[in-house]
């Protein structure tokens, strides 16, 4: 009887707790937490994670050498194959390659991609989802500095190797400004609040 009351207190008690422990957020400092490093940095990969790492590799350099069918051949699924990106999601590859790789090839061709894989998680033996660093490194000017993002891809495998069916990208957010500082500028163009909703392109037939 007594280690069930005890039982049905802990919860409680790790919640009180858990309140009273100091802790940050993005909201409280205006600073995103800082990205997690690869696992290669850290670790030897699995054979499994090296297979994940090598796709994501050879995908971005694909993309940096413009070729967009050697990135089509790492995708399994054209019809079914989505990507969200900036807002926005393309429901084939040829909406994503129409929408958004030609212009971004055309926009940056100096630009490298570095890809670094940070979690793998596999669902089953043919289904996993890979976690992944992305640093855009502009490579002209000396004082671009490169984009750092974390993105997420589905992954199926065929015929025991691993191919990509959807990707999810997601940059860091920019500094917050001070919001007492928004309430006394009401003019400042800057504080006003933007909302739109997420551009969502429909399948080819």
């Amino acid at each position: 009887m007594k280690l069930r009351k005890f039982a049905i207190r802990l919860p409680a008690f790790a919640t009180a707790l858990a309140l009273l422990l100091p802790t940050t957020s993005y909201a409280e400092t205006g600073e995103p937490n800082p990205l997690p490093e690869p696992l290669s940095e850290s670790r030897t990969l699995t054979d499994e994670e090296q297979a994940v790492q090598s796709l994501l590799e050879n995908y971005y350099a694909a993309f940096d050498s413009g070729d967009s069918l050697a990135m089509r051949l790492l995708v399994l699924d054209a019809k079914p194959f989505s990507q969200i990106e900036s807002g926005s999601l393309d429901r084939s590859w040829r909406s994503y390659q129409e929408n958004h790789l030609k212009p971004e090839m055309e926009a940056s061709d100096k630009t490298q991609h570095t890809a670094g894989l940070v979690q793998l998680h596999t669902v089953n033996n043919d289904t996993a989802y890979a976690i992944y660093r992305l640093t855009l490194n502009p490579g002209m000017a000396e004082t671009s500095n490169p984009s750092e993002l974390l993105a997420t891809a589905v992954l199926v495998k065929s015929a025991n190797r691993w191919y990509l069916q959807h990707i999810h990208t997601s940059s860091q957010p920019q500094k917050t400004r001070n919001k007492r500082t928004n309430l006394q500028s009401p003019t400042d163009t800057g504080s006003k609040n933007q909302t739109a909703d997420d551009a969502v392109r429909s399948p080819e037939p």
